[in-house]
This record gives C-alpha cells, sequence and structure tokens, in this order.
C-alpha cells in the first residue's frame, strides 16, 4: 500500500499535470523534489529515459565529417543520389538488360575492408578468423598480422554481414556496389574502357595473390575515388542473384531470405572479362575462400 508520501506525490502529479496541460516534463519537477532528499534538474536526457528506459543514448553516426568511420578508421567515399546504367547487353546472359537504376545518395567504402581492420572486430569477440583462413596464413605467411594492409579473405558472407554491422553499417547491395565501380557513364571497368594492365588492377595472376588495398590508386581507381573494385578479390553484396531489372523491392534484399549471394569485381586469379564492373557472379553464403573479401556501405 502507498503511504502518506506516495499519495502525496501522486496528487501533485495529478495537480501538476492539470495545471501544466501537456508539458508532463514541468508536472514531473515537483514530483521529483518532493520524492527526494535534493532537487534534481530534469535534462532532456533525464526525461526520455524516465519515459522510455530502454533508450539510454541517442544513435551516433558511423562516420565522422570527414567520412572516416570511427569503429575502424576506413575511409568512406560518398556517392551522389541519381540514376546510372546498371547491367550489359553485350555481357552474360545474367547482366541482360542494361537498364537506368536511380539510386539514393549512399557512402561506400574507399577499399576492400583489410585485415587489420577486420582484426579490430576479432579483439572485440564479435568476429573471428575461420579455420581455413588460420591455416592458410600459417602455411604461407605465418599470422594475418604480418598481412595487415591486404584485404581480409575467407570470410563468408555471414561474416562479412557480421562485420559491417559491428562497424555501424552494412554491405552494398548490387546496384550500390555497381554504380560506385562505373560511375553514371557505363564504363566497362573502373577507370574507363580501356583494357586492364598491370598499372590499374591486380587480376590474371599477375601477382600470385592479393595485393594491399589502394596499391591501384588513383590508376585505377572508379569515378568516384574506390580502390579495387577490379580484381584483387571478390566483394560480396547483400543481394541474391535475380535476374535484371534490378528491383530493390521483389526481395532479393531481405537479409534473412536463403540463397545465393552476389559477389563483384573479380579477383587477382581472372581474367579481363571477369573483372568489369558489371559482371555478376554467385556463391552459398555460408562457404569461404581465398579469393573472396568485402567491403562496406551506409545510406547517406
Amino acid at each position: 500500500m502507498l503511504g502518506l508520501g506516495g499519495l502525496v506525490a501522486i496528487s501533485l502529479l495529478v495537480l501538476g499535470i492539470l495545471f501544466f496541460g501537456g508539458d508532463i516534463k514541468a508536472a514531473l519537477i515537483p514530483v521529483e523534489a518532493t520524492l527526494t532528499s535534493t532537487p534534481t534538474q530534469l535534462t532532456d536526457a533525464t526525461f526520455i529515459s524516465m519515459v522510455s528506459p530502454e533508450i539510454t543514448s541517442i544513435a551516433t553516426p558511423p562516420i565522422d565529417s570527414e567520412g572516416i568511420r570511427l569503429a575502424d578508421g576506413m575511409q568512406m567515399v560518398y556517392v551522389p543520389e541519381g540514376a546510372f546504367t546498371m547491367g550489359s547487353d553485350e555481357g552474360e546472359e545474367n547482366e541482360k538488360p542494361a537498364h537506368q537504376v536511380y539510386l539514393d545518395a549512399y557512402w561506400i567504402d574507399q577499399t576492400e575492408v583489410s585485415n587489420a581492420m577486420y582484426g579490430l572486430c576479432v579483439s572485440k569477440g564479435v568476429c573471428q578468423w575461420s579455420s581455413s583462413y588460420k591455416s592458410y596464413t600459417q602455411r604461407y605467411w605465418d599470422s594475418p598480422i604480418l598481412l595487415s594492409d591486404r584485404p581480409v579473405i575467407y570470410v563468408d558472407w555471414n561474416s562479412a554481414k557480421t562485420y559491417c554491422e559491428w562497424a555501424g553499417v552494412r554491405l552494398p547491395n548490387e546496384a550500390e556496389w555497381e554504380k560506385a565501380a562505373r560511375g553514371t557513364d557505363g564504363r566497362l571497368y573502373p577507370w574507363g574502357n580501356q583494357s586492364p594492365d598491370r598499372s590499374r588492377c591486380n587480376f590474371n595472376n599477375q601477382a600470385g595473390g592479393a595485393t594491399p588495398v589502394g596499391r591501384y590508386s588513383p590508376a585505377g581507381d572508379s569515378p568516384y575515388g574506390c580502390a579495387d573494385m577490379a580484381g584483387n578479390v571478390w566483394e560480396w553484396t547483400g543481394s541474391l542473384p535475380r535476374p535484371y531489372p534490378y528491383d530493390p523491392l521483389d526481395g532479393r534484399e531481405d537479409p534473412a531470405a536463403r540463397g545465393n549471394r552476389v559477389l563483384r569485381g573479380g579477383g587477382w586469379s581472372n581474367v579481363a572479362n571477369l573483372v568489369r564492373a558489371a559482371y555478376r557472379f554467385r556463391y552459398d553464403p555460408n562457404l569461404w575462400s581465398a579469393y573472396y573479401g568485402f567491403r562496406c556501405a551506409c545510406s547517406a
């Protein structure tokens, strides 16, 4: 049962609400003074926590004003809103037809996520190195830490998704990835329509493995300044490999849906045709490979 003090407090609360109308914060001030021995200043944060205790803080943006991601130090680049040409009428069947897709503005990683960055997530107990990665690195380079500037590999789609979410962002959808890679003029490769060569990207087994992220900048960069979007390692996207025209509302962007997921960009062992910006590849989201990595994105 309520004591006299409790009844008085409730009475004051009712009178305060009647007196102040809808201003509940004002009504709570005399109640707080009554229930405690010392007056308490009722700030907006205090009021929010009293009304909705599960809200403890206001979410902060994942990047700073310069586009640097706070969780891992990744530089993200801005892609403005607008339409671009997705797909290719001269490419593989799953690239047809070429069509216009409009995207809102977004941010995408300048490079592939590196071993050093992924290691931060591992150190927090959120991510983990795969058993295959440990075997691979111990055999060839002893430790992923010795390859800190290389793109992380041996990550399946679920691990890539986990990392991006840990960093406060997400995997790019297939359309976001392609626009960031080729811009709005329908070019074949990030740098234009010229065939790849050793100055622009890591492809055709020229390096015998993945090279440090950003090594081919700026010659191989996309119109928005993204590096390694042709070659080096294949990159997971959030999308299911459904037919074109691209429709983000047809279920292909459902993260809970079953099925293969799309990889983009080609890898260090692939020929020129496979490192085109429009080329699409699919793979089981539960499997990993020495050829697969990822980058992240977020809406602007």
